[in-house]
């Protein structure tokens, strides 16, 4: 009855996880069925610069969606760096996973690995699914192993062998399918909008320093003009002569008798 149970939970939550992910390609296949009707529309019953203008809109908010649903082969750059830890190595506690997974009901973990994280994790490569069970893998932080006492530590991997029991980690790759969906397309309309903003920056401070040339240009344009009647003026008493100022033209500076 037990495993009966189990089975029907495994079953209900991949139909669950299932429709959710279903739910997101179904939301975005709709944003672009509404993307192309309305190109369409533009292009049928709008005037030719309106129905490019349409176009362009509809590219802009269409490729960020696009790119966050169907690139799902990417990895998520989110893989653990642990040490493998054999039963030669370690047969205490490699006896002591197995007892508790014993004791919880559940089948143990394939692999123990160590991380350098203060945590403790675990997870299944589950098939069909997540209906077929997989390779199970039980992280442990190298700071809980020296920290923690053995009640403790004890605590804390029957507490991670309890995600087993409840069939949790089954669901974790169409969990995870699901999440990258929706980053992908947030990262997408984020990058966007962030290369947007400093465009508009740049276009910012091209406008201000050509307003700054133009305020510059006035200003020597305001000086200019005085230092060019001074000069001018300058220019019409040296062409004159020394005479019309009453001076010799020895430039002595005596008056004459």
């Amino acid at each position: 009855m037990a495993s009966l149970s189990r089975g029907a939970i495994a079953l209900s939550r991949a139909l669950r996880a299932l429709v959710l992910l279903a739910d997101f390609y179904l939301v975005a296949l709709a944003i672009l069925g509404v993307l192309v009707g309305a190109d369409a529309a533009a292009w049928i019953w709008a005037p030719p610069p309106v129905a490019i203008k349409v176009t362009v809109l509809s590219a802009v908010l269409g490729f960020p969606v696009l790119r966050g649903t169907f690139a799902l082969g990417a990895s998520t750059g989110e893989e653990k760096e642990a040490l493998p830890l054999t039963e030669a190595e370690q047969p205490e506690l490699c006896g002591t996973v197995r007892s508790l997974a014993g004791r919880s009901g559940t089948r143990p973990p394939d692999e123990i690995l160590l991380t350098e994280e203060v945590n403790a994790a675990v997870s299944e490569d589950a098939r069909l699914l997540g209906l077929l069970p997989g390779r199970r893998r039980l992280y442990l932080g190298v700071p809980l192993l020296t920290g923690l006492s053995e009640p403790q530590l004890h605590s804390v991997i029957a507490h991670e062998l309890g995600h087993y029991s409840d069939a949790d980690t089954r669901m974790a790759g169409i969990t995870r399918r699901g999440r990258d969906c929706v980053l992908r397309t947030v990262a997408a309309f984020q990058e966007r909008e962030q290369k947007r903003i400093g465009k508009d920056r740049s276009n910012s401070g091209k406008m201000l320093a050509s307003r700054a040339l133009m305020r510059l240009m006035v200003l020597v344009r305001s000086v200019e003009r005085p230092l060019r009647w001074a000069r001018m003026s300058v220019s019409f008493f040296v062409t004159l002569g020394v005479p019309a100022l009453g001076l010799s033209a020895g430039g002595s500076g005596r008056t004459r008798q």
